[in-house]
C-alpha cells in the first residue's frame, strides 16, 4: 500500500506499541510527502519525525509552536567539493516560544497520567490520530499533520 496522506500515514500507525520505533520507511515516507508524525516517548519528550525531525522535552505538557520561514541565504558545499550559496529557499522550523506577531502554528501537549490517554495534542493544524500502546493499554494519541498546513 503506498501512503501519500496524513490520513493513511495515521491509518497506518494505529495502535502501534510504543516500544516499537518508527520504521526507516515510515519515516522516509513522511518526509518525502511532506507529513509530520507527533508522538510521545516515555513521560517527558515529544518527537516530530518526517518532515520535520526535532524532540521537545515537556514535562507534564507544554507547547511547541511550528513556523514556514523563508531563509534568504545558505551557505553549503556542493558534492563537488565547491561553495555555493542558496539564495532563497523554505524551512519548516519548530520553536517553544511564540513569535511576538504570534504567527507560529501552536500544537498544545497534554500530559494527564490518570486519564484515557497520558499524552494528547489540540491544534488548529488539519490532522488525523493515532493511538499508542504501552503494555496493551492507551498511551498516547499521536497525530500526522502535512506541512502543506503550516
Amino acid at each position: 500500500m503506498t501512503i501519500t496522506t496524513s490520513e493513511e500515514l495515521a491509518k497506518s500507525l494505529n495502535n502501534r506499541d510504543s516500544s516499537d520505533p518508527y520504521t526507516k520507511y515510515v519515516v522516509k515516507t513522511a518526509k518525502e510527502n511532506g507529513l509530520v508524525i507527533v508522538s510521545a516517548i516515555g513521560d517527558d519528550t515529544i518527537t516530530l519525525c518526517g518532515g520535520i525531525t526535532d524532540e521537545f522535552y515537556l514535562v507534564k505538557g507544554g507547547d511547541i509552536f511550528i513556523a514556514k520561514e523563508v531563509v534568504a541565504e545558505r551557505n553549503y558545499i556542493g558534492s563537488d567539493g565547491i561553495k555555493r550559496v542558496e539564495k532563497s529557499y523554505t524551512e519548516y522550523i519548530p520553536y517553544v516560544k511564540q513569535n511576538e506577531a504570534k504567527t507560529r502554528k501552536k500544537i498544545n501537549v497534554f500530559w494527564e497520567e490518570h486519564r484515557l490517554f497520558t499524552w494528547k495534542f489540540l491544534t488548529t493544524i488539519p490532522n488525523h490520530t493515532f493511538d499508542i500502546k504501552c503494555n496493551g493499554k492507551n498511551f498516547c494519541k499521536g497525530m500526522v499533520f502535512s506541512l502543506k498546513d503550516i
